[in-house]
């Protein structure tokens, strides 16, 4: 049953497509660890060199190293870095027992970027599994599932721990240092559909009235309509931030925690090398980082990347163009349909490429064009289709839809899944053309009109 739920997670991220991808705007080799210093452009990494590890300070908005340093690193391995408002950066260890399935937490360290020193501030003598931590200003949360217990909290200035609550029954959902404090339930409120109210608890320890509730339940399913994942809903409209400050708490986060955030699940979709990326480890108003196939990788989220980065140079490209060009091949198809020449001032042509890998082997793809004369476009979005609608043709009734559709047929013929899903409507004053269900979830194309019955727009969607 774990096996399904952790698929029907990857599943549920997978169907949620965005268009515009991410790809990274720099990535580090041999980077353990990493984190963002709050809002700013400057970054923490530990990166594994040749003879050692090393603390290394990076400039995100140029790319580059700011700094190394000389300090080292402790023995165990390094799990949280945490910078504080005091000016010290905060190392948490972990180390392994024999007998224990799952890691402990080890140790606190206070890292000085001007005097270059690491110094011990906490050791844990007790078998404590390593928890997740937050920080809000001075205050270390180390926390680990709510319902079973309170955090715990490590000054860094007294170099104690001390209470939480006085309300034994008080859980921490998560602690942001953006708001100074931290989102909290009451246990004991829990009901019996396991939705209880929410809070937020400034550092003095002062508890708003209830601004929302969390919904802990988790429903995997294949019809995406009986999907529920555990989430927050918010009912003050002045703590509608708590949605946002979720999203960038409790890193670093893996498929079933970036699932129960929808606002970094979205990030994460965009990602465009998502397929290489392991888990996310930072995130802040700016950037969001990600590990993966041994490096981290730095995504902008002001300025995102659109189109993957050139890794080999334009002379390199050249050659192996050239090299494809000798060995590929391309055949062209008129596409015959009365409905076509009806709907579209173009033909259209499906051309086959076929690529010589040796001897024995070929590699076949093909693709659409449309073309006028000599004019010839490759149809790389359905969204292209607009532009090439005749002026003269317009869907006025369920005729013309028909004739619509019949087009569609031939440039997208659908598959024999999809066949019995094709169908069309109109609805709040366009038409609705299904090519196809997926999941639940009905695709096809959306056609605006405007006031002469003439085609405005076409636009594609995979959720209808």
């Amino acid at each position: 049953m774990k096996r399904l739920c952790y698929v029907l997670v990857f599943m549920s991220l997978a169907l949620n497509t965005w268009a515009q991808k991410n790809y990274p705007s720099f990535s580090i080799e041999d980077c353990l660890s990493f984190c963002l210093i709050n809002d700013e452009t400057i970054a923490f990494g530990i990166v594994e060199e040749e003879d050692r590890s090393r603390l290394v300070l990076f400039d995100l908005e140029n790319k580059a190293v700011k700094q190394k340093f000389d300090a080292a690193l402790p023995e165990n391995q390094v799990v949280f870095m945490l910078p504080c408002d005091d000016g010290l950066l905060y190392l948490l260890t972990m180390n392994r027992k024999e007998g224990q399935r799952r890691p402990l937490f080890d140790a606190i360290y206070s890292f000085s970027y001007k005097e270059d020193k690491i110094r011990k501030v906490y050791q844990e003598l007790a078998d404590v599994v390593i928890p997740s931590a937050e920080i809000v200003r001075t205050k270390i949360y180390l926390a680990g599932n709510p319902f079973t217990a309170q955090p715990r909290v490590f000054d860094v200035s007294t170099k104690q721990f001390e209470e939480f609550s006085e309300n034994k029954n008080l859980r921490l959902l998560f602690a942001t240092d953006e708001q100074k404090g931290c989102v909290v339930m009451d246990k004991s409120t829990v009901g019996d559909d396991d939705v209880a109210p929410i809070y937020f608890m400034d550092e003095q320890g002062s508890i708003t009235p209830t601004v929302g509730n969390y919904d802990s339940r988790m429903v995997m399913s294949s019809n995406k309509a009986e999907n529920k994942m555990p989430g927050m809903s918010i009912s003050d409209v002045d703590y509608e931030w708590i949605i946002d400050a979720f999203d960038r708490s409790g890193f670093p986060h893996s498929s079933f925690s970036i699932a129960t955030r929808p606002g970094l699940a979205k990030l994460y979709n965009q990602l465009g090398n998502r397929d290489e990326v392991r888990e996310l480890l930072d995130m802040n108003a700016s950037y969001l980082v990600a590990k993966g196939k041994g490096k981290v990788y730095i995504y902008n989220l002001k300025h995102p990347v659109t189109q993957k980065l050139q890794s080999v140079s334009d002379k390199d490209v050249e050659l192996i163009r050239d090299y494809y060009r000798d060995k590929t091949t391309y055949t062209k198809t008129k596409i015959q349909s009365s409905a076509l020449q009806s709907v579209y001032k173009c033909h259209f042509y499906q051309v086959n490429e076929t690529i010589k890998l040796d001897e024995y082997s070929r590699k076949e793809d093909h693709f659409i064009v449309a073309g006028s004369g000599d004019d010839y476009q490759v149809l790389k979005d359905k969204s292209q289709l607009t532009a090439l609608v005749s002026a003269s043709f317009t869907i006025e009734d369920e005729q013309e839809a028909a004739v619509f559709q019949d087009a569609l047929n031939a440039l997208y013929p659908p598959d024999t899944f999809d066949k019995k899903h094709v169908q069309f409507s109109k609805k709040d004053g366009q038409w609705q053309f299904i090519r196809g269900e997926s999941f639940g979830d009905k695709k096809g194309f959306i056609v605006k009109l405007n006031s002469s019955s003439q085609i405005s727009e076409i636009k594609y969607s995979d959720h209808l």
